[in-house]
């Protein structure tokens, strides 16, 4: 009875936090006293705490082990997003699409991790502080989004647990009244456990993406003292506004591998002209990576209106579901799941609206020839 009455506590608790979080999807308030790890400071921190970034007087293998461990734990999330998702589909649990987003993300920048290592195994790239920083930067930032992300879906996710554990307090009442039979109330435990066990899961699955993040920026002995901050909206003007031809241009202009068929020394013709081939390869693969981003982001901007439009059509079914409380009529079944559809409704929006900024900055990285 005790553990029923914090459950609904609790409930009422991540009520009243919901009514508050309308008007930013994707913002928490934190305690003053904790030093919180915002978005915008990332390549700061990275330059300040990392340890390749304020030592680049290491030697090359120390170097190629700093990126190889990076890449180690980039691509392992990768994986371990991947087989959720897998698992999702197979046992048809909503949230396969926020895993197999994740997994993407985490797919690029291990990437530009791997263009990094690649680079530094070849005396003809450059293999500059600003690149180094760049690449961790963006590393650091896919951590953060994919944690922040999956800090939604545990509020979700929590809330939906608790509404399966008032449904099967209600089958066991049911079933000492003989209202129900001892299968729908195994049934209803059942869901219970699978609800509970998922919250659990994600939980950890951003916990685990905290660590690693913390790992990266040099923060890993103040985990207690540290929190992840907000995570900015998207900048839909600039991404609007965007001109393909012309940061195409730049994109090609800009790329490690163009750069360095260009610059190849060809003293002979024969070395000339295998230098245009390789400049014209170069140029074709840059042009293909570029062009999957611009996709990439169209998609992401589609799916952010497509959430938000969601999102609002939600605020409006919460407001109703608030007024029915206040009435009385709705079940505490009822009142949990409907504060449950309304966080993961939340936690879509955050998701396409953190997907969306990935996706621009990937894009722009390419620009300026970063990833």
């Amino acid at each position: 009875m005790k553990e029923m009455k914090r459950g609904w506590k609790r409930a009422a608790f991540l009520g009243l936090f919901l009514t508050l979080a309308w008007n930013h999807p994707v913002r928490e308030v934190w305690a003053e006293e904790t030093q919180a790890i915002e978005y915008q400071d990332l390549e700061g921190l990275v330059r300040q705490g990392n340890p390749e970034i304020s030592q680049m007087i290491r030697s090359q293998e120390d170097s190629l082990a700093d990126y190889q461990e990076m890449w180690d734990i980039l691509k392992w999330e990768q994986l371990t997003m991947e087989q959720e998702a897998r698992e999702r589909k197979d046992e048809k649990i909503p949230g396969a699409e926020l895993y197999e987003s994740n997994a993407q993300s985490l797919k690029l920048s291990a990437r530009a991790v791997t263009r990094i290592m690649e680079g530094m195994t070849d005396k003809r790239a450059l293999r500059s502080t600003e690149k180094a920083a760049a690449a961790k930067t963006l590393a650091a930032k896919s951590l953060m989004s994919s944690y922040y992300q999956l800090q939604l879906q545990a509020e979700a996710s929590q809330m939906r647990a608790q509404a399966a554990e008032a449904a099967f307090e209600g089958a066991s009442r049911q079933l000492s009244l003989g209202m129900v039979s001892q299968g729908e109330a195994d049934q209803a435990e059942d869901e219970m456990r699978q609800a509970q066990n998922q919250a659990a899961k994600v939980r950890d699955q951003a916990e685990q993406l905290k660590r690693d993040l913390l790992n990266m920026l040099g923060l890993a002995d103040r985990e207690q003292a540290v929190v992840i901050g907000e995570i900015p909206n998207p900048d839909l003007q600039a991404i609007d506004a965007i001109n393909f031809q012309e940061d195409l241009k730049h994109a090609i202009g800009n790329d490690p591998e163009v750069l360095n068929a260009r610059h190849e020394r060809a003293p002979g013709t024969s070395q000339k002209k295998q230098r245009a081939r390789q400049a014209a390869e170069a140029e074709g693969n840059a042009q293909a990576d570029f062009a999957a981003a611009y996709e990439t982001l169209m998609t992401a901007r589609t799916g952010y209106d497509g959430a938000k439009a969601v999102y609002e059509g939600s605020r409006m079914a919460w407001e109703s579901i608030k007024r029915q409380q206040q009435l009385g009529l709705l079940s505490r079944i009822q009142w949990l799941e409907g504060q449950a559809a309304a966080l993961e409704a939340r936690a879509a929006w955050g998701q396409a609206s953190m997907k969306l900024l990935q996706a621009y900055e990937n894009y722009q990285g390419l620009v300026k020839g970063l990833t």
